[in-house]
């Protein structure tokens, strides 16, 4: 969840990851064909949108690691990423949430309203892998919630089930693009 300002209290949730090897150099992580909105969305939250999320790992050994591909759902408007995931229950069938700026941000992330602990990762304007972290559910009851941010601009954060950075390819070294809608 991204934090646009002190009053605003944002929080996240994610239940499953479900990541399909498939032969070759890919690895496929998809929801059903035709998905391009968010199908399980809480009552009352904001409509995200749903793209392709691209990761390209880094280099192990002079040979290439394999590319990994995996429906998200999109956060790209304020109102999407100050929801963000929010009072859910589950991410199925998608495998993350991606918070896409227009322009290099410094905004903090923090958890209230999160059921599950949640990874992110931050990538540059190129998409080069910046920084990852675990975050913490914040219970209700706490007054001032962690922040979390990866202490330099960014231009796209992913957030998944905790533990769920590595199957998609992401950590140093990796490049990741939001292509178009999922297929």
């Amino acid at each position: 969840m991204r934090k646009a300002s002190k009053a605003a209290l944002l929080g996240a949730t994610a239940v499953a990851l479900t990541v399909g090897l498939t032969v070759g150099l890919t690895v496929d992580v998809r929801a059903p064909a035709g998905s391009t909105a968010d199908v399980r969305a809480p009552a009352g939250s904001p409509t995200m949108g749903s793209a392709t999320l691209s990761v390209a790992p880094a280099f192990a050994m002079g040979s290439p690691g394999r590319s990994r591909v995996a429906c998200v759902l999109e956060a790209s408007t304020t109102a999407q990423q100050n929801y963000g995931l929010m009072y859910r229950s589950t991410l199925a069938p998608y495998a993350g949430m991606a918070f896409v700026f227009d322009r290099p941000s410094d905004a903090q992330f923090y958890m209230r309203h999160t059921l599950l602990p949640l990874s992110i990762a931050w990538f540059d304007t190129q998409g080069r892998f910046e920084a990852e972290t675990v975050m913490a559910p914040c219970p209700d009851q706490v007054q001032l919630c962690p922040t979390y941010g990866p202490g330099r601009l960014y231009s796209l954060a992913l957030e998944v089930p905790a533990g769920g950075l590595g199957p998609l390819g992401v950590g140093p070294g990796a490049v990741a693009h939001i292509g178009g809608p999922c297929r």
